[in-house]
């Protein structure tokens, strides 16, 4: 899941932008959020980003080394509620996007 998140942030990041990534422990659980920039024309629902073979502005997904199949977000998630958890996304900003699995 970790590794899904991280190669979506590596993938959709505009060059000099931030990729943040914190661990924390809440009782008998472990909260892990990702955060990064992101273009300011993303998709208004974050939810939308779960969907399988849902990739948003498909020009720009599509060009050199942001292509993918438009799994991974939905893979993380199914990993995620597979081990009893939950994986959610917001946009924090207008350029920054947050994912956050808790376990």
């Amino acid at each position: 899941m970790l590794e899904l998140l991280l190669d979506n942030a590596v993938k959709y990041t505009p060059e000099n932008g931030t990729i943040d990534l914190t661990l924390k422990k809440h009782g008998r659980y472990i909260q892990i959020v990702e955060e990064n920039t992101c273009d300011p024309s993303h998709e208004a629902d974050p939810e939308r980003l779960f969907e399988r073979f849902y990739r948003g502005n498909l020009a720009r997904t599509q060009s050199g080394d942001s292509f993918g199949y438009g799994i991974g977000l939905s893979a993380a998630r199914a990993v995620c509620e597979n081990f009893g958890g939950s994986l959610k996304a917001e946009y924090t900003a207008d350029d920054r996007i947050r994912f956050t699995a808790i376990l």
